[in-house]
């Protein structure tokens, strides 16, 4: 009798180390997507130290060979349920994996819109870009034309009128950085000027000091003094001592 279980329970630890195998290869396509394969092979770790029992308690294989065999079902059981498990995880990965190839292609289209619109954005600011250097050129253009009226009507008419519109149109150029015609208005004023040379630039300095008080700014003497085109202005009055 005894050795009919051990036959008997050798067959089962047979069967049972081959459902293990079985469970071991499903285990290995299944991995991490299934929690419940883990319990499994909890199990049947619990199988194998029972197993190690039984053949030292030889008295009690028979109601050992029971459970061994009751567990060799529930591994089948959990075999197939896991088989199962692996089949809807391979069909829901097959529709995962549409639902990404459907999602790079909306990208893609989005992708291509959205640089349309940068592109047009671009453009559009570009143009945008354009119409705010010309409408400053038209409002510095309206400034100094009402700067101009505002000086003439200021000399109203006096023999010195020209002189000091032109040197309040070089301050003007000046403080808007267009130094060329700053220097033009200034050559220009030395024709129309009733002092001497040299009193000539000393009221230039003094205007220029006046006008910028008058719109809140302290005049750079120095960094107007070392200018190209001052310096050069220097030399010409110079020259008509």
């Amino acid at each position: 009798m005894l050795e009919q279980s051990q036959s008997q329970l050798q067959q089962t630890e047979g069967l049972l180390e081959q459902s293990q195998s079985q469970l071991q290869q499903t285990e290995g396509l299944l991995e991490q997507s299934q929690s419940q394969l883990q319990q499994t092979e909890d199990e049947l770790a619990q199988s194998q130290s029972q197993l190690q029992q039984t053949e030292g308690l030889l008295e009690q294989s028979q109601s050992q060979l029971q459970q061994t065999e009751d567990e060799l079902a529930q591994s089948k059981s959990q075999l197939q349920q896991t088989e199962g498990l692996l089949e809807q995880s391979q069909s829901q990965l097959q529709q995962t994996e549409g639902l990404l190839e459907q999602s790079l292609s909306q990208i893609q289209h989005l992708q291509t819109d959205l640089d349309i619109k940068v592109s047009l954005l671009g453009n559009t600011q570009r143009e945008l870009e354009d119409y705010h250097h010309k409408m400053e050129q038209v409002q510095s253009k309206i400034e100094r034309l009402e700067f101009q009226q505002a000086i003439a009507i200021k000399t109203n008419g006096h023999s010195k009128n020209q002189y000091e519109i032109l040197v309040s149109q070089a301050w003007y150029a000046y403080a808007t950085g267009a130094i060329t015609e700053m220097q033009d208005s200034l050559k220009q004023s030395l024709k129309y000027s009733p002092f001497s040379p040299t009193n000539t630039v000393s009221n230039w300095l003094e205007i220029f000091t006046k006008l910028s008080g008058e719109k809140g700014h302290n005049l750079d003497t120095i960094g107007l003094t070392n200018l190209v085109e001052w310096k050069q202005l220097m030399r010409l009055v110079t020259s008509k001592r």
